[in-house]
């Protein structure tokens, strides 16, 4: 998984981000017929829709009435072992770039919660001030990556350079710190 789901900040009604890594027997076609097919035949799953000509390939799914975001990931190795450490540098090479960026999403997320990670509590402060930004960001229509405006991702990568900035600050500081910095940012600048 990644996402908000995988920090565990997701929401009720939030789509939970799945990744299906696969060796290099399996191919899209394999992905988009039988792992699809798979999924159409099971009494739990509604609302398939697969997007085969986007530049992640995806199949999306409601499962149990949970939404499902499920990408494919295939790997250059014959085989996938139980213990895959998605984080090794090594599982990107020789892999084609619809994979890279369906790796980046679990990688990225794993890499924002260990920036983070220094503390049980100092990672709850990260929980809190992400919950409070998001719900302040969607409450003002700002969520939303579609639309132009900064999504998930965006938020947690600017909190978690405020919980570096400030690794010893409660969650309510670093709220009223992550208003501060971006407020005097000097944007776009990066």
């Amino acid at each position: 998984t990644s996402g908000s789901y995988r920090l565990g900040v997701h929401e009720p009604g939030a789509d939970i981000d799945t990744i299906c890594v696969a060796p290099s027997t399996c191919d899209k076609i394999d992905f988009f017929t039988t792992m699809k097919a798979k999924l159409l035949a099971h009494k739990d799953v509604t609302n398939l829709n697969s997007v085969e000509t986007a530049m992640v390939p995806i199949i999306t799914f409601d499962w149990e009435e949970v939404n499902i975001d499920l990408l494919f990931a295939r790997l250059n190795v014959q085989s996938i072992p139980p213990s895959l450490d998605i984080d090794d540098d090594m599982v990107l090479r020789g892999v084609d770039s619809a994979t890279e960026k369906s790796l980046n999403g679990p990688r990225v997320t794993n890499l924002l919660a260990k920036l983070v990670s220094g503390t049980p509590e100092r990672y709850q402060s990260f929980l809190t001030v992400i919950r409070c930004v998001r719900k302040w960001a969607k409450a003002r229509g700002l969520y939303s990556n579609k639309m132009g405006y900064l999504g998930g991702v965006n938020f947690n990568i600017m909190v978690v350079m405020v919980c570096q900035l400030y690794p010893n600050a409660s969650a309510a500081s670093l709220l009223r710190k992550f208003f501060l910095v971006y407020k005097r940012w000097r944007w776009p600048d990066p």
